[in-house]
């Protein structure tokens, strides 16, 4: 179960009872399933009806604590835009939830003209809508570097709505940031069938299965860390590509290249079927006509022509 610590540590701060984030209790059965077992505890509804209201009638009291006493805890950026993705982007939030790690902040950030998502399908996931002009193309890295900029923590994962993982990929990648400033740890892709995705979806759990519709062993996006500080050192995303392609490619090559990486290609990452947007080959020809003409430049200025451009932006924290 799922108990926020966060929160805990808001009311130890604020003295102030804060209410949201106990909710995952009453939802715990929707959460991405690790195995097939069926709980082991009787009566298990009757007995959590019976601690909310022990829970609800206690008094809470003043506690001291120390920083020994705070969970780790690493900000999950997820961009969106729903181009018939809805159900693929709720498994891979409920995939995010079923991480083995203590405090999982998940921001999906929706770059459209309105709000299209069901957010009661992604609580307790912080959602946030940047508003698109309506015939605007979506910008991955506009989604990415607003998600940055409002997220709580300073460990940060860089997470396409498309990829799901190992329970201990969260984990593994928080450890890495502990020793450097960003990390690589995919070691490959394996790409789900349309029907295989559906099945996924409906079951929340990772399909095994030998049939998958292809498989790439080298990659530069997908899902990528770093710290928020080395995030502003590089510049972030680019936000002039638009679209789908080359971006990720852009943000690995600045995040390589600036400081402390990790590659360590170890973890396996699968990806959800989807099909391909409108206008996708003409956004793609145009970003990788940009993508060329920013490898002209020198490692150097490409990072500071990206740091000077996210600077423009009037984000607060990167």
């Amino acid at each position: 179960l799922d108990i926020s610590p966060p929160d805990f540590q808001k009311y130890f701060e604020t003295k102030r009872n804060i209410l949201e984030g106990y909710y995952d209790v009453e939802n715990s059965m929707n959460y991405f399933k690790l195995n097939s077992e069926e709980s082991q505890v009787e009566d298990r509804f009757e007995k959590l009806k019976t601690a909310r209201e022990v829970f609800g009638s206690r008094m809470l009291r003043d506690i001291s604590y120390t920083q020994k006493s705070k969970m780790a805890s690493i900000s999950v950026i997820i961009p969106y835009r729903d181009q018939e993705r809805s159900e693929s982007v709720t498994t891979v939030i409920d995939n995010m939830r079923a991480q083995l790690f203590p405090v999982i902040n998940i921001y999906l950030i929706e770059h459209d003209y309105n709000c299209k998502i069901n957010q009661d399908s992604i609580f307790p996931a912080k959602y946030f809508n940047v508003i698109a002009h309506k015939e605007e193309p979506f910008n991955k890295s506009i989604a990415f570097n607003f998600g940055v900029d409002v997220a709580d923590d300073e460990f940060i994962i860089l997470h396409d709505a498309d990829m799901v993982m190992p329970n201990y990929y969260t984990s593994e990648t928080y450890k890495t940031l502990l020793s450097y400033s960003s990390c690589h740890l995919g070691k490959d892709v394996s790409y789900y069938t349309e029907n295989d995705t559906d099945k996924i979806n409906k079951q929340k759990k990772i399909l095994k299965t030998n049939a998958f519709e292809r498989y790439i062993t080298y990659f530069e996006g997908g899902s990528l860390a770093c710290t928020k500080s080395y995030y502003k050192k590089i510049g972030g995303f680019y936000e002039e590509y638009v679209g789908y392609g080359c971006e990720d490619c852009d943000f690995y090559l600045r995040l390589s290249i600036g400081g402390s990486f990790k590659e360590d290609r170890r973890i396996p990452l699968y990806h959800l079927w989807h099909p391909r947007t409108d206008k996708w080959t003409e956004h793609h020809e145009a970003n990788v006509k940009l993508q060329k003409k920013l490898d002209a430049h020198s490692h150097s200025d490409r990072l500071n022509d990206a740091k000077y451009k996210l600077s423009l932006k009037g984000y607060k924290t990167i």
